[in-house]
């Protein structure tokens, strides 16, 4: 019946501990695509008190399985929010990886969970993915920085200021007009 399944999958999602989330998952590969986005929605939910009970480790887990690629944007968008939530500094090298992806609407999101992970730690590891990142994508990371507003980052984006790119180096510019001090005025 699926109203029964419909109340049980709802219930998984309340629960919310790592048997609850065990079952979601087996779900979330297995049901019936009538029931899809209700155990999507319930495996969300579940991976949401997870977190906010300091699970993030299982929430992370969750929200890795929702950010296929496969799946629809808007799960991926809030999956990607959510692995942010749960694993801040832990998250950027996903968060990095997609940045630097093909698809554009996920690059920005990924730019926007990069600016809430907070920490001198998650600033250095944005400027030094700088130079890993091509010459458009640089231009969103010193977008990024700027937001950020973090010291820690003027000695990677001073070094974009002579960049080959003059994309770069006037977003190099335009994020020491944010994060400078007095030594990189010359």
């Amino acid at each position: 019946n699926l109203k029964v399944a419909s109340a049980a999958i709802s219930a998984l999602g309340r629960i919310a501990n790592a048997s609850a989330a065990g079952v979601l998952s087996t779900l979330y590969k297995q049901s019936r695509a009538e029931l899809h986005d209700e155990v999507v929605d319930a495996w969300m939910r579940c991976a949401e008190k997870m977190v906010a009970e300091g699970a993030g480790v299982g929430a992370a887990r969750i929200y890795s399985d929702l950010l296929d690629p496969s799946g629809p944007e808007r799960i991926r968008i809030a999956a990607l929010h959510g692995l942010a939530s749960a694993q801040g500094v832990g998250a950027l090298p996903r968060i990095l990886e997609l940045v630097n992806g093909e698809d554009a609407r996920m690059r920005l999101v990924a730019a926007e969970c990069a600016e809430m992970i907070t920490g001198e730690q998650a600033t250095r590891q944005l400027a030094q993915a700088l130079d890993k990142a091509p010459p458009a994508n640089q231009v969103l990371l010193l977008e990024v920085l700027a937001k950020r507003r973090d010291k820690a980052a003027i000695p990677a984006v001073t070094a974009k200021v002579a960049d080959a790119d003059a994309d770069v180096r006037f977003a190099a510019l335009e994020t020491l007009k944010c994060i400078g001090d007095g030594s990189v005025v010359e």
